[in-house]
């Protein structure tokens, strides 16, 4: 707006102005009442009729229309017809809301009354205050001529205004629940924009429309009406096509996410049934279902799978009912048992689509019944039956294995972990064929039927609007924006354009009527300006003393920012001299990656973008320290516009930014600190916690700031203990421990905590900083450790480390009390033989038995403890003489000896004990157990089943293994040890295509000693370490001797004992080998057995997996007679697997074994491991090995172990000569 100098108009002028201004008047106010109440009508029905074409062009999901018409209209009426119109506008609003309502629901409430006279007021407010606002502020005498009345108008009628009915519409249908909170930010917009449109379009229309015609508006009618009348129907257009795209992208979102959430529970379903698949198929190759392997595997099963609440396994079997035979079922395993629904042991009916099951030709039969309810979860129960031999009765079904499904928990984990929140997502049973997408007016519907199991089922999804606001680009907003971007323009600029002649006309009247007062005004002017010379130049001295003694830099530049004057404190602040700054550049001490911002922003100043900025950037003192500044920079501008010079004000900011550094890293440190921290005031109220603290206690933030920490006490810790904590914490200011809390699920979890106070200047205490950590894990490993390191876990007795803390504390009591007591050494006759022959099984239940027959038989105070094996050993402190001690012996060995049904085989075992006594037979632990071991091989020697005290003439049996170390150390000093080869065939070719070296013993007076002689002797000495690692450098050295004369190229296998394996230095000894023979990596194998493998797991795994990284091959040998679980197996680095001699021998007369050499030769080939059997000595085993598809055998029916030299023969040659009779 131009400023134009104070003069008089005379009485001509203000004359023709005022006549001006009265032919550009507003219509005058109705007067009567008829005329009034005629106008109201007509401005009702013409609310409603544009409100109704209006609401055709809402966008999704339809609150809110774009483009409002009865906006700009009512402001229009209300402004030339007067303010007492407005009942007009409210019956024409609530109206309109009235329809609204019933065509959205089909009826008519109350409440609906109430929201539409809510909201017809909001807009009778809007258009009020509109009114009121343009004529307060723009006039009601006014043409519309110029640019600031038309924005005054535009901006005061259209977006100020129509504030109120947007906040109250859209926030009387939020508390009424008509709108979700998602949508109303987007629904205000729309409502917001469309009415601000309607003024912008309909307004200038309405008010030509209804304006009294002066002579004035009648060149402006044919240009707004036309121009104003197209904008408002394009602008319709492309408002409604923008709408008619957003819901065909919603729809083909919707599309694209209901067939990903069919496929993911589909594949989710069908994980269950494959896991029904799995346990049946574990049932059905092992006869003998150990119950921890199948907890074991029904946890892997269902792990991170909330859907499957439980797998279990029924045995059907036939039982009499009257006069018939009923088939029933009982449940073996449930895996968890909490959750399934019939508890283990328990009899349950055989459900009725399960009759027919038999009859199939499969192997697996799966059915499931229909949804249902179970314990308040949505679900049902997936069958799958196993085909095999019943033990229980004449079918030919085993069982079967039952999963039951928790369709909530499915639903649940799959809309959530994909976010699919807003789509309502359900399964049902169906028998229909349907596949299909529905779609109406109100709503949209994917619905496709699968068939699992036998049984149909239909997925149902169904979009909401939540979805669909969700899915809204940004295309709507931006057409909205710009299409009221450009009808506000288009208002402003064809008023501006059409009023331009009116404002020349004025201009030229004003401009020749102040030619009569110029010479006044410039005489005026001239006065005023030598005034202000003088003014300025004191000014400017002042200035000048201010500027050089202020403390804030302050600096003067050219527009290009070469300065021209700097205070004392801006030179103190860069480092340099006053007279050195210059002419200097600002860049010269502008960090470089500042530099291109700031010149910009300089640049923007010159040119007249802007007036000032401010900025924080970094600078670089004339010593090259750098550091933070806040620079505002301001311009002073010529006449012209452009800018004179630059004026600068500078402020060290650098202690803030390193305090703004150190809090953001604090913050960081805090929030991602994986121990849990929570802070509290004074009051002991928590006022911060981090995200660990969340994780490890289930609480939200929001869910305890403000509480006291008591809400997470689990009521473990007795008031005492934090009594005792608070007084440790204020008198120390710290303190640390265990602390039992409670998790928000309820859950009760150790932690160990760490307080510290925080105190102020004064040393009050101002806030308590409690750091934790979950111990849960760390305290079930101990208490593990703990178990396994004193307990055997077959039989459940305590180990050796408890035995012998309670030997040392009974020969202590024992020597001050001067009383004997005894150790009785146990050992059960011919196990091994039951071992061997009914299988470890057997074996390992006479154990178990053995050792609770023990226990029922002695006496509170007596300790049993199994050493390993077969053997037991017995302490019996405070006992009188030996009568007593044999008659305790005799009861024990009546106890063995009874019969004992294990497996459906009777055993009668029988046991030989031998007897130490203290003091008699030993003073301390290790002379006590070693002359009850040499009592006991006496009493196994005399004939079994007796007991036989230590005598001194036992000492002969620890002289021999004595005499047996000595001459073992000197064979190893005299080399007396040599290495044979037993060739492994293939048992297809009948080539020679590996070695395994067997250690022998060249005893100088013995002769040739195999290693059952003296291995023992070498690992209860520690001489095993020494000949392992000999025999595997003299195998490596003759196979590279082997390679170097042109031999056929094999791996040789060399036995690795526990001892090496378990004590470390296993993987250097290799690389040792290695290096010193030169033989490669992989033409050597070790060979482990299975129970080397489970002592240790992770150790030997560890291990292994070094030597397999290195390229040695890894065998495991005499599989199948150890205890190793297939989880195990298959993390273990194994190339090889060796099956034992013992399953060999009887593959023609024990079905058991042909089946276990069956079953390991399909494991073996199912890994991708080379498959060897040993004790090959028929050919009908060599023809049962080629058949089953075995790789290669060893054994006497090729060779028994052989010197190197006769190991060449079999190299030498393609063959070894028995392809054609293998």
């Amino acid at each position: 707006m131009e400023t134009r100098p104070a003069v008089a108009l005379g009485p001509a002028a203000r004359a023709r102005r005022s006549g001006r201004a009265q032919a550009w008047r507003l219509a005058a106010p109705a007067q009567s009442s008829m005329e009034w109440l005629g106008k109201a009508s007509i401005l009702a029905v013409l609310y409603f009729s544009t409100g109704w074409l209006g609401l055709h062009l809402a966008p999704p999901p339809g609150f809110a229309t774009a483009i409002w018409p009865p906006s700009g209209l009512m402001l229009a009426a209300l402004l030339l017809w007067s303010r007492t119109v407005w009942p007009g506008v409210w019956l024409g609003s609530f109206l309109l809301n009235l329809w609204v309502s019933y065509d959205h629901t089909g009826s008519l409430t109350t409440i609906d009354a109430l929201i539409a006279a809510v909201l017809a007021s909001g807009s009778t407010l809007q258009g009020l205050l509109g009114a009121s606002l343009v004529r307060r502020f723009v006039g009601v005498s006014t043409a519309l001529e110029s640019g600031p009345q038309i924005i005054r108008f535009i901006l005061l009628g259209g977006p100020l205004a129509c504030v109120i009915a947007a906040t109250v519409g859209i926030g009387t249908l939020y508390l009424s629940g008509r709108i979700p909170a998602q949508q109303f930010a987007y629904s205000w917009i729309t409502w917001w924009v469309g009415d601000s449109m309607g003024v912008f379009l309909v307004a200038p229309l309405a008010l030509l429309a209804l304006t009294e015609r002066r002579a004035s508006w009648r060149p402006r009618v044919r240009v707004i009406a036309v121009s104003v009348a197209c904008c408002l129907v394009v602008g319709a257009l492309v408002v409604a096509g923008t709408n008619r795209t957003e819901r065909q992208h919603a729809v083909t979102a919707f599309e694209q996410h209901a067939a990903e959430i069919d496929r993911l529970l589909m594949d989710r379903l069908n994980d269950a049934q494959a896991s029904v698949r799995v346990i049946g198929e574990y049932i059905r190759s092992d006869e003998e279902v150990d119950p921890v392997e199948f907890a074991r595997l029904a946890s892997a099963l269902t792990e991170n799978r909330p859907e499957i609440r439980s797998l279990s396994w029924l045995e059907m079997y036939e039982v009499e009912a009257g006069q018939g035979v009923k088939t029933a079922a009982r449940v073996i395993f449930a895996y968890p048992a909490d959750n399934s629904a019939s508890g283990v042991g328990e009899n349950v009916d055989v459900p009725g689509v399960l009759w027919n099951a038999h009859r199939r030709l499969s192997e697996h039969f799966f059915s499931r019944t229909s949804i249902g309810s179970f314990n308040g979860h949505a679900g049902f129960d997936l069958y799958g039956v196993v085909i095999g031999i019943n033990r229980h009765s004449s079918l030919p079904i085993s069982g079967y294995v039952v999963a039951r499904i928790d369709l909530d928990a499915l639903l649940a984990d799959v809309v959530s972990s994909e976010g699919f929140d807003t789509l309502a997502v359900h399964l049902r049973d169906d028998v229909s064929s349907q596949h299909a997408i529905e779609s109406g007016a109100k709503d949209l519907r994917w619905a496709t039927r699968h068939l699992l199991a036998g049984r149909g089922l239909l997925v149902d999804v169904t979009i909401s609007d939540q979805y669909v606001l969700s899915n809204l680009s940004q295309q709507a907003w931006l057409t909205q924006l710009s299409v009221l971007l450009f009808s506000a323009l288009l208002s402003g600029f064809l008023m501006a354009l059409t009023g331009r002649s009116a404002r020349i006309e004025q201009l030229v009247e004003e401009r020749t009527h102040q030619l009569e007062y110029k010479n006044e005004a410039l005489q005026l002017e001239i006065m005023q300006r030598q005034r202000g010379e003088t003014a300025l130049a004191h000014s400017e001295e002042r200035f000048r003393t201010v500027f050089d003694s202020a403390g804030t830099a302050i600096a003067f530049a050219d527009a290009s920012g070469n300065l021209l004057s700097a205070n004392d404190a801006f030179a103190k602040l860069v480092g340099y001299d006053s007279g050195e700054l210059i002419g200097m550049h600002f860049g010269q001490f502008t960090h470089p990656d500042d530099l291109a911002q700031e010149v910009q922003r300089v640049a923007d100043i010159a040119s007249g973008r802007c007036d000032h900025y401010r900025i924080e950037k970094r600078y670089i003192r004339h010593d090259g320290r750098e550091f933070w500044v806040d620079v505002t920079v301001s311009a002073t501008r010529n006449p012209d516009g452009t800018a004179a010079y630059l004026v600068a004000v500078v402020n060290d900011i650098d202690e803030r930014k390193q305090a703004e550094r150190h809090l953001r890293l604090s913050a960081e440190v805090f929030e991602h600190l994986g121990e849990a921290i929570m802070i509290t005031d004074a009051e002991n109220r928590i006022v911060s916690v981090n995200r660990a603290f969340t994780s490890i206690t289930g609480y939200a933030p929001d869910e305890v700031i403000g509480s006291n920490p008591k809400v997470l006490s689990s009521g473990r810790q007795a008031r005492a203990f934090y009594q005792e904590l608070w007084t440790e914490l204020l008198e120390k200011g710290v303190w640390q421990g265990e602390v039992w809390d409670r998790r928000k699920n309820g859950e009760l979890y150790p932690q160990w905590l760490n307080i510290s106070v925080v105190r102020d200047a004064d040393g009050r205490s101002t806030h308590h900083v409690a750091v934790f950590s979950d111990i849960s894990e760390r305290k079930a490993v101990e208490e593990r450790i703990r178990y396994l390191a004193e307990v055997d876990a077959l039989t459940n007795l305590p180990n050796r480390v408890v035995l012998s803390d309670r030997l040392e504390q009974t020969l202590e009591l024992s020597r001050r009390a001067e009383q004997q007591f005894a150790v009785l050494f146990l050992d059960i006759d011919r196990f091994k033989n039951i071992n061997d022959s009914l299988g470890h099984s057997v074996g390992d239940a006479l154990l178990r038995e053995t050792a609770m027959r023990l226990r029922a038989a002695l006496r509170v105070t007596d300790t049993v403890t199994r050493q390993g094996g077969d053997e037991f050993v017995i302490l019996l402190p405070d006992v009188h003489d030996e009568d007593q001690v044999a008659h305790l012996a005799s009861k024990i060995l009546e106890t063995v000896s009874r019969p004992l049904n294990v497996e459906q085989h009777v055993l009668s075992t029988t046991a030989s004990i031998g007897v130490a006594m203290f003091p008699s037979d030993g003073n301390d632990v290790e002379t006590l157990l070693k002359n009850a071991d040499a009592a006991m091989y006496v009493a196994k020697s005399s004939g079994r089943n007796s007991v036989r005290f230590f005598t001194r003439d036992m000492n002969a049996r620890v002289q021999e293994f004595l005499r047996t170390e000595t001459d073992l150390r000197r064979a190893l000093a005299d080399g007396e040890l040599r290495l044979h080869y037993q060739p492994q065939i293939d048992v297809q070719s009948g080539e020679v295509v590996a070695a395994e070296a067997l250690v022998r013993w060249q005893h100088p007076e013995r002769g040739l000693i195999l290693p059952g002689q003296f291995i023992h002797v070498a690992e209860e000495s520690g001489l095993i370490s020494e000949i392992g690692e000999w025999v595997m450098y003299e195998a490596c050295r003759q196979n590279r001797e082997w390679q170097e004369r042109g031999l056929r190229r094999i791996p040789v296998s060399v036995n690795l004992s526990a001892m090496e394996l378990h004590r470390g230095g296993v993987v250097e000894q290799v690389d040792r080998v290695l290096q010193r023979t030169g033989l490669g990596p992989g033409w050597l194998e070790v060979e482990v057995t299975e129970s080397m493998l489970m002592r240790d797991v992770e150790q030997v795994i560890d291990v292994l997996q070094q030597l397999r990284d290195r390229g040695v091959l890894i065998a495991l040998d005499d599989f199948g007679t150890g205890y190793s679980s297939l989880a195990y197996l298959q993390r273990f680095p194994l190339s090889t697997l060796k099956v034992d001699r013992s399953f060999v021998r009887d593959i023609f007369y024990d079905r058991n074994d042909a089946a276990i050499c069956r079953a390991i030769i399909a494991l073996g080939r199912t890994l991708g491991l080379k498959v060897v059997a040993e004790g090959v000595e028929t050919q009908e085993q060599m023809n049962f090995l080629r058949q089953n598809h075995c790789d290669s055998a060893q054994g006497s029916l090729f060779s028994w172990g052989v010197p190197a030299e006769q190991m060449e023969v079999f190299l030498r040659v393609k063959s070894a000569g028995l392809a054609s009779t293998a």
